[in-house]
């Protein structure tokens, strides 16, 4: 896929999860969203944080965006990218992982995010990019896409 035309499928992506996100907030949740985009740029799975309505701390929008994608199109989702509206903790970045993506686009990172709403994760910051380092087949990272309208959800 070219890179102009991955620009926009990432924008529309990012929007998708955007709206994901604001779900959330009106459900009760911590605004999170995020979509898995396939090798031609479609959307296979959406999803946002059900943590408090699904009393389950695994219900990350992420988590929940690879486990639809996989019964969508199969367990190897190699090509994939998960594009979401807070950079992925260890555990999301894991399942993203595990299921074969290899890309990942955020709107804020965590550290930011924890440092502007300290309440905003209860998780351990661990960042992408340091998990990236101990990896073999590393993760394609691009973050700060819409991170205007991600810190936004959080009243920021």
């Amino acid at each position: 896929m070219n890179e102009e035309r991955l620009d926009r499928y990432i924008v529309a992506a990012m929007t998708a999860a955007l709206d994901e996100a604001k779900g959330a907030l009106s459900d009760g949740e911590a605004p999170y969203g995020a979509v898995i985009i396939d090798t031609e740029g479609q959307i296979v799975a959406r999803a946002r944080d059900t943590v408090e309505g699904n009393g389950d701390p695994t219900r990350h929008a992420e988590v929940d965006a690879v486990r639809l994608a996989i019964v969508k199109d199969g367990p190897d989702l190699s090509g994939y990218i998960l594009v979401c509206t807070g950079e992925p903790c260890s555990m999301c970045s894991s399942a993203a992982w595990w299921s074969g993506i290899r890309g990942i686009v955020f709107g804020v990172s965590m550290v930011e995010l924890k440092t502007r709403v300290p309440k905003s994760m209860s998780e351990a910051i661990g960042p992408v990019e340091e998990l990236n380092k101990g990896l073999a087949d590393k993760f394609s990272v691009t973050a700060g896409v819409m991170r205007e309208e991600a810190l936004a959800l959080w009243g920021i």
